[in-house]
């Protein structure tokens, strides 16, 4: 939550988490800022000249004497740089010693106090209000325990310069191209984190081969050379191939989704 990095690089050029304090204790938080890049559509190429202003999370007790003052600190943070859009994502999380959870609305019925503080600043949860808005689901796949054998129809052959350039030459990106008789059929970028921890950047599979079942047995091979490099559990994220992951055995572990408005003082 606070100044995280993609691959070593930071998310965010400005950064600024607010609490809210009544009676000696933590009754709310926010936390606002300005991206330090964007990335293009396929998420693979960061664009360092473009930026964004972004309220990541925001929450308060339906108790709260001054919740207010969480969105005075953001709205004043973006008036003095003269922003006038605004995106929010939808990431209520187990934050500060707080359950605050949230769910695919923008802010569900068990919270409707937040999502009336948010309409007097402009904010409306309706979707009809907002400029766009996108669904992410999050799924992780859990390796221990479990054996994959390469298929041998798949050939895996490392494509370093690729994950070098996609991802600005972090020493920890695994490249792999696919190639199903002589043919590249498919590639994929893997970024280890942490140790026995990865994230599944993309698989990219070309529309002929697509729908065969190759993508699959591509998967089956990646998680056969992660095992081998000691990695017990794969994180992704995706837009549209939520049901491909579940039959490879992903479980989803989380949903956000994110908001854009036009906000006119």
């Amino acid at each position: 939550m606070f100044h995280e990095s993609d691959d070593g690089i930071p998310r965010f050029s400005e950064l600024e988490t607010y609490l809210l304090y009544e009676d000696t204790k933590i009754k709310g938080f926010i936390q606002f800022g300005i991206t330090n890049y964007v990335l293009n559509d396929d998420g693979t190429e960061r664009d360092f000249s473009n930026h964004y202003a972004k309220i990541r999370n925001v929450y308060f007790d339906g108790d709260s004497k001054n919740p207010e003052k969480l969105m005075d600190a953001a709205m004043n943070f973006f008036t003095e740089r003269s922003i006038r859009e605004i995106s929010m994502d939808c990431q209520y999380k187990f934050r500060f010693g707080m359950k605050c959870y949230g769910g695919y609305d923008l802010l569900p019925g068990s919270i409707p106090h937040i999502r009336e503080l948010l309409k007097k600043y402009s904010f409306d949860g309706d979707y009809g209000s907002c400029i766009t808005y996108d669904d992410t689901t999050v799924h992780t796949k859990y390796l221990s325990g479990l054996e994959f054998d390469l298929d041998p129809e798949i050939i895996c052959e490392a494509n370093n310069a690729d994950a070098e350039h996609r991802l600005n030459q972090n020493e920890n990106a695994i490249g792999i191209d696919f190639l199903y008789k002589g043919i590249k059929i498919g590639t994929s970028i893997i970024n280890i984190h942490y140790e026995g921890v990865c994230r599944l950047v993309y698989l990219m599979m070309n529309e002929k081969s697509r729908g065969l079942g190759l993508g699959s047995k591509c998967m089956n091979n990646v998680f056969h050379i992660l095992k081998a490099k000691g990695i017990r559990q794969i994180n992704t994220e995706t837009y549209t191939a939520a049901g491909f992951y579940a039959k490879l055995g992903f479980l989803q572990t989380g949903f956000w989704r994110s908001f854009k408005w036009q906000i006119v003082y």
